[in-house]
């Protein structure tokens, strides 16, 4: 398990920025889910595959059977494959310097071509205590708007680890998924 305290070494694209996300292959996160008022789940995301691009590096996770790809740079976290396809243009989840970009909106279509439009909006920076350990985190909210649907959502994320805690809510649906347990990779 890895604490705050532990976040001292924290890797730094050329840029100089701290990375927010995980960047050693075999870094694994495993995050304990609860929906409404159900039992909770586990769900574990891992490293597979890191690639240095221009400024940063291309992480590649597993999550059961979901794969995703996020470019990491100094410029904040991009998301450049998910679902099964390439995500253009990368979608940002965390913009950084976070200070400097407060908000931003990002608009991509579904599988079947229906249009979404996403919201961002970094709120500050707090300490966040998860079963992990306590981090201090860049909260970040989303809304993502379909058709007639909005969802909302908050993701913090931390040094080194990305996100610790989410909280989605869709409608009367308030799905939460915090940080148990992160073991860096070799």
């Amino acid at each position: 398990m890895l604490t705050s305290s532990a976040l001292l070494a924290v890797p730094r694209p050329k840029g100089g920025e701290t990375v927010f996300f995980p960047t050693k292959v075999g870094d694994t996160s495993v995050y304990e889910v609860t929906t409404g008022g159900g039992g909770a789940s586990e769900r574990t995301t891992v490293v597979k595959r890191v690639e240095e691009i221009d400024g940063g590096w291309a992480v590649s996770v597993e999550s059961g059977p979901r794969k995703a790809r996020y470019d990491v740079t100094e410029k904040g976290v991009h998301m450049s494959h998910g679902e099964g396809r390439d995500v253009t243009p990368p979608m940002p989840m965390l913009k950084l310097p976070a200070a400097d970009t407060p908000a931003w909106e990002y608009q991509t279509k579904d599988g079947d071509g229906k249009a979404i439009r996403l919201g961002f909006k970094v709120s500050g920076e707090e300490e966040v205590m998860v079963p992990a350990g306590t981090f201090k985190a860049v909260r970040v909210e989303v809304t993502r708007t379909a058709g007639g649907d909005k969802v909302n959502g908050t993701v913090w994320f931390a040094p080194r680890v990305g996100p610790v805690k989410q909280v989605t809510e869709a409608g009367k649906t308030v799905r939460t998924e915090v940080l148990k347990s992160f073991t860096p990779g070799k």
